[in-house]
C-alpha cells in the first residue's frame, strides 16, 4: 500500500470497506462490553483527541526508545504503557491549554 501497488484495485477498495465495518462494529461491541468504566472514558478521549495522539506518536515514541531501549517483549511492553502516558499528558496539555488553536479547536 505504501508503494500504490494493488494487484486488482476492485479486492483492495472491497476490502478497505468490509475492514472499515468490521472496525466499526468491533468497536459498538467493546463499548457495549466496558460499559461506563475509566477505561471506557480514556478510549473516548483518545478517539475525540486522535489528532494529538497520531501527531506526535512516533516522536514520542522516539524519544523514550532513547531512554528505554525496545530490546524484548518487557521494554517494548514499558515503551507502550510510557507512551500512551505521554500522549494522554500531552493530549490533555493541547485540549485544555491556548494550545488548543495547534489541533484546530476554539
Amino acid at each position: 500500500m505504501r508503494e500504490g501497488l494493488y494487484a486488482f484495485l476492485p479486492l483492495f477498495w472491497l476490502n478497505a470497506l468490509g475492514a472499515i465495518f468490521e472496525g466499526i462494529s468491533a468497536a459498538k461491541q467493546v463499548e457495549q462490553w466496558m460499559g461506563a468504566s475509566p477505561a471506557e472514558k480514556w478510549l473516548k478521549s483518545i478517539g475525540r483527541d486522535s489528532i494529538v495522539y497520531v501527531c506526535l506518536n512516533q516522536f514520542v515514541i522516539f524519544e523514550i526508545t532513547k531512554i528505554l531501549p525496545a530490546n524484548n517483549l518487557v521494554f517494548k511492553t514499558a515503551v507502550l504503557i510510557f507512551s500512551m502516558a505521554c500522549l494522554y499528558v500531552l493530549s490533555l496539555l493541547f485540549t485544555k491549554t491556548g494550545l488548543k488553536v495547534l489541533i484546530g479547536k476554539k
